[in-house]
């Protein structure tokens, strides 16, 4: 399980999701700033929290493509 996640990751996964950074925002419990910072690459979500519902994110979208 890799618990990096660089800017492409981020936006990746949540153009995959169908979300705009609001809707990323609030599902995971950040505001849309952190989330355009990370995928400009200014900051890097930091927080257990905000990690695990990244990945939890990731992992849904996997299973669905996998289907």
């Amino acid at each position: 399980m890799n618990l990096q996640f660089d800017r492409e990751r981020i936006k990746a996964l949540r153009e995959r999701l169908g979300f705009t950074q609001q809707q990323l925002a609030d599902g995971i419990g950040v505001t849309q700033p952190s989330v355009a910072q990370w995928e400009t690459g200014r900051s890097q979500p930091t927080g257990a929290a905000v990690l695990e519902s990244l990945i939890r994110l990731e992992g849904e979208m996997e299973k669905e493509a996998a289907v």
